[in-house]
């Protein structure tokens, strides 16, 4: 009979059903069985060293080493010598609401929309090692995130949340300034991802992002579905729409929002939209019209 796997989940750690954020710190981290969670995984290695098991691969951490570990993403660590690892322990809705931020960034692509959705059968390694300024801002970063945690009233959540969208940013930022040779796919996966945002409301061909990514189309369909979950037209509708949502608000009427996003006419922007969130743009409009009043 196989060996069950232990399975971290949110409901047991976080501390109570709306927290997004747990900030988990390990100074004595020991050997830890093959296991699971059903949140995001945020890694820094603070002090010692490990073998960190992902699946079936294996690889040595140090200190400085960052890196994602989706949800039910297999992993443990064995060998731990002096291991101290902070854990931030982070629930899907939070990347929701950062995504359009740092969405045009490579690094935030490959570290955390490919860390955080890729399939547990995916080779993608969204890790990297942090040293210099950028390494001790985010270690002070950590500890005001764990100070504020702590409090939880009085802003604590709110205020750690921030320190958190802080951190991202930084690690997204140096992720891009790592130059290596030849380019890791999950890197060339994440430029693609960027760019896709940056030009979503232009004309793109599958031919297109192939070129971006540097691989034939036949490898980039089977690629990018592991990597970020759809097939890259499919995605690239996701992301005009997500636009369009920002500006159903305004004073644009559907045409001209279709026009902006990129969208070939507004029958199609409508059709697309009811098929993705179930409503039509009208309907939309006056569901978050209710919701915020």
């Amino acid at each position: 009979m196989p060996k069950r796997i232990f399975q971290y989940k949110s409901a047991q750690l976080f501390p109570h059903s709306a927290a997004i954020l747990r900030v988990h710190r390990q100074p004595y981290q020991y050997t830890e069985e093959l296991h699971t969670h059903d949140f995001v995984e945020l890694v820094l290695v603070m002090a010692g060293s490990a073998i960190h098991r992902v699946g079936s691969a294996q690889y040595r951490l140090e200190p400085g080493d960052v890196f994602v570990i989706n949800r039910h993403r297999l992993h443990g660590y064995e060998c731990p010598t002096s291991f101290h690892i902070v854990n931030l322990l982070i629930r899907e809705p939070f990347f929701r609401r950062v995504a359009p931020l740092f969405a045009d960034l490579p690094g935030y692509q490959s570290l955390f929309t490919i860390g955080a959705q890729s399939t547990k059968a995916s080779p993608f390694d969204s890790r990297m090692r942090m040293s210099g300024a950028d390494w001790s801002q985010v270690k002070e970063l950590v500890n005001l995130m764990e100070m504020e945690s702590a409090r939880g009233s009085q802003g604590g959540e709110a205020m750690a949340e921030a320190y958190l969208t802080l951190v991202i940013g930084i690690l997204a930022r140096a992720y891009g300034q790592v130059q290596i040779s030849p380019v890791p796919l999950v890197t060339r996966i994440g430029q693609l991802l960027a760019w896709i945002e940056q030009h979503a409301d232009q004309p793109i061909s599958l031919s297109d992002m192939s070129r971006v990514a540097m691989m034939s189309e036949r490898s980039l369909l089977r690629k990018f579905k592991e990597a970020a979950g759809s097939a890259p037209l499919e995605y690239l509708i996701r992301i005009r729409l997500r636009k369009a949502c920002a500006l159903l608000q305004s004073d644009l009427t559907h045409q001209e929002i279709a026009d902006r996003c990129g969208f070939i006419s507004g029958n199609y922007f409508a059709r697309q939209f009811k098929r993705h969130l179930g409503c039509s743009p009208s309907d939309w409009i006056q569901k978050n019209t209710e919701l915020r009043i």
